[in-house]
Parts: structure tokens; sequence; C-alpha cells
């Protein structure tokens, strides 16, 4: 109740005026809308325009738009290259972009007038973008990167800072990475300013700096980051990331007694995120013992042999251990001082079983010193049914190396 009757709170939608109820044109919709609940999140509305009326949806009538979003991965990486690392988001994304005025009341839903069963049920419209719309991804996303166009044209960024605010963003996650906290606080403050002139507000900010802190507004940073915080841990694009040791960590807590089935090992190996692979070596047991069951030809349900059930426990024994691993966020750990040049090394192995690469990154900083990061790695089983030579993965995965910029 409370969620739903916030949208009319704060302009988010209208009741329908009476004497537009009934449209001549028929362009008009009514969305099924439904609670969805998160451990670490308010209730959320979703309003869904995938469900059929008559065989029809909303979703078969809406263009889904292009895809506009940053790789993932891509982001990820700029957010672990330099020293000051930032995280923050926009606040209601989606309903910080509203609605074309003709296109509204194919957004329409019912709700009581007084929030209560017994009372009359009333037609609303929405004014800005839903969760749940197909469109709205693609249509927010260009409304965010327009602004950012018009914020360099009217002088309120540079062209810098909004090139490094559009490179670092992730749908509404924003994590930019910076050589100081000056350059931190001024692009920042610039880009919420900017942003905020068009209604996106860019707020709950984390670093792995307290100067950095300390100069933003206090009700844009997330409650509880100073140094009298207990836990100093948060997600970065889904990984963990402890921002007061500046670390990446790892816990995937898989219940091993569960993995009874080749489904539900499948779906234990998918649940494992870790978007640039830094850990994917302790995946490599898992997908072994997948693959014997497609050798072994048990179907999906089948319930897996004694000695795969002991393969699974010994994999998710493995998992937990990497709550002891902790990865630098940074490729320069530790060190503050200018880097002059970098350089990109590539290493491959390969085993009538697994083929392999890891990427490292090689620092050279100008006071001589030399620091090396982990970037990502890849495997690959061998496949079932092609025979492959291990000097045939060699050439195709060979070890090599080269600089960039």
């Amino acid at each position: 109740k409370k969620a739903i009757e916030q949208y009319t709170e704060q302009g988010h939608a209208e009741i329908v005026p009476v004497d537009e109820l009934d449209k001549e044109d028929g362009s008009v919709y009514y969305l099924a809308h439904h609670a969805v609940r998160h451990v670490r999140k308010d209730l959320r509305i979703v309003f869904d325009t995938a469900s059929k009326t008559h065989g029809k949806s909303l979703s078969d009538h809406l263009y889904s738009g292009p895809d506009l979003l940053n790789r993932l991965t891509s982001v990820f990486l700029r957010f672990r290259l330099r020293s000051i690392a930032v995280m923050g988001d926009i606040r209601r994304f989606y309903h910080s972009v509203r609605i074309p005025e003709c296109d509204r009341d194919l957004y329409r839903y019912f709700w009581y007038a007084d929030g209560t069963l017994d009372s009359k049920i009333i037609v609303f419209r929405l004014l800005v973008h839903l969760f749940g719309g197909n469109s709205s991804q693609s249509a927010c996303t260009l409304a965010l990167l327009d602004s950012l166009e018009q914020a360099v044209a009217n002088g309120r960024l540079t062209s810098k800072e909004a090139d490094k605010i559009r490179d670092s963003l992730y749908s509404d996650d924003l994590l930019p990475s910076f050589d100081t906290v000056g350059e931190a606080v001024q692009t920042i403050v610039r880009g919420i300013d900017a942003l905020g002139a068009d209604k996106f507000h860019l707020a709950k900010f984390i670093s792995n700096s307290q100067d950095f802190l300390r100069q933003i507004p206090e009700d844009r940073r997330l409650p509880q980051t100073d140094d009298t915080a207990d836990n100093k841990t948060s997600t970065a694009l889904g990984m963990q990331w402890s921002y007061d040791e500046d670390i990446l960590k790892f816990d995937y807590d898989i219940p091993a007694d569960e993995i009874t089935t080749k489904r539900k090992l499948l779906s234990s190996i998918a649940s494992v995120y870790d978007p640039t692979n830094l850990v994917s070596y302790v995946m490599i047991p898992a997908k072994l013992t997948l693959q014997n069951t497609f050798r072994r030809g048990l179907k999906w349900d089948d319930k897996l042999p004694d000695d795969m059930t002991i393969e699974v426990k010994k994999w998710i024994a493995n998992l937990r251990r990497l709550r002891d691993v902790k990865i630098p966020r940074t490729f320069h750990h530790g060190i503050s001082t200018k880097i002059i040049g970098r350089q990109l090394h590539l290493f491959s192995d390969a085993s009538e079983l697994v083929y392999a690469s890891m990427a490292f990154l090689r620092n050279e900083h100008e006071d001589g010193q030399i620091t090396i990061g982990l970037v990502a790695t890849r495997n690959r089983l061998a496949p079932l049914k092609t025979k492959i030579t291990i000097p045939v993965y060699y050439g195709r995965y060979c070890m090599c190396h080269y600089c960039f910029c």
C-alpha cells in the first residue's frame, strides 16, 4: 500500500480524469502489478507489461530500443584502474524519466481510492518509466546520455568529465576511479549538479578515500560510510568490495546437499558470479563433473552417482575457502607514485582436459617500482566430441604480451 501510493505522492502517477477515461482512439492499456521484496532494498512495485489479455501484451507492441549500456566488464576494469575508487547510483533511475504525454494512457493501472479493500477502485496512469517495462532501460539510458551531452554544451561539465561519467555508468550504477582526490571531488560534485538539473539524483556514494567522502554532501553519501562504520563492504556490480581495505572478496554459499542432479549442478555453477573470472580456476572441477554427466548420458533430473557426489562436495569445500582469498581492487595496490607505463601480459596453457588464459597488468612507476595485478582469466573445457591435440591448443591460445596506453 505505502509503496504504490508513493507513486502519486511523488508525482510519478496521477488519477485519470473522468472525462478522459474513454478514449476514442483506443490507445489504452491496463497493467497488472505486484510487489517484489529484496533483503537489502525497499519493497518495489513491478508493473507487468508482459502479461497477456486476449493473447496480447503491451510488451508485444513496444520496441525495446537499442542496447545503450556499457559492457559490464569494461566498467568494472576501469573501476579497478586508478587509486581513488568511487561508487554511487542514480536514485529511482527509471522514475527520473517521464513518459511522453501521448503514451501515458498505455500505462494505466487500478488501485483503491483510500488504500483499503472496501474502498472504491479508481484508475491511475503512470507518468514515468516503470520497472518491468521492456523499453525502460533503453529510453532512460538515452535520456541520461543526452543529459551529459547537454551538460557539456551548457558548460556545466567539461568533455573529459562527461566522458569519465559516461564510461563509468552501468544502468543506474556509477563506478569511476581517479588518480587524485581533487579530480574525484571536482568530477563528482559537478556531475551531481549537472545531472541534478535534469532530475537525475546521484547519491549513495562510497569510496576507499575518506578525504573524498568528507567533501561530498552528507545527504549524498551512503549512510554510515565514515570511520565509525562497522561493516565497510559493499557490492560493486555484484562483486564484494571492501572499500576500507580496498580489496575484492569472494563468498559463495552453495549447500552441497542440495546438488543432487545434473540440473542442480548446472544451476549451482551458473550461480557463481565472477564477471572477469578472477577465481574461475575454482570452477574447473565442477565443470569437469558436469561434463562427465554428459559423457555418462545422465538425464537432467537423474540422481548423481556416488563418485560424482563426492566430487561435488570437494568442490563446494574448496569454493568456501575463497572466503580467505582477497584480491586488491587496483592493479598497483599500495603504490601511489605516478605510473608512466603499462603492459598487458597474457599467458596461456593447455592440457587434455582444460585450456586457459590469464591477463596481468604490469605497471612501471616513475620511481622505478614495478607492480603487477591480475586483470582477468578465461578457461574452457576440452570438447567431448572433437579431439584436439595440445599443440593445437597452444597454437590457438599462445602466450603473448603487448603495450597499451
